[in-house]
């Protein structure tokens, strides 16, 4: 069986989002949208009351391979 290695040869990611804690300056956790329904999808969770993500504050960053990502939300 040959073996299967996670994380290389797949599609590049659109954008990163971080998600932090009210009352911290650094993030928590992380999102890696693949393409605009991936951010579309966490927006909407994150606009939904009683969702995980609706009581943590999103920064959308935005992936490009050659240069470092910029923030857009």
């Amino acid at each position: 069986m040959k073996p299967t290695l996670i994380g290389y040869g797949g599609p590049a990611p659109l954008a990163v989002i971080f998600w932090r804690e009210p009352g911290k300056d650094e993030a928590s956790y992380k999102t890696v949208c693949y393409d605009e329904q991936d951010v579309m999808n966490m927006y909407k969770r994150h606009t939904t009351d009683g969702d995980f993500y609706n009581k943590l504050v999103p920064s959308v960053q935005m992936v490009n391979g050659k240069e470092p990502m910029q923030q857009v939300a």
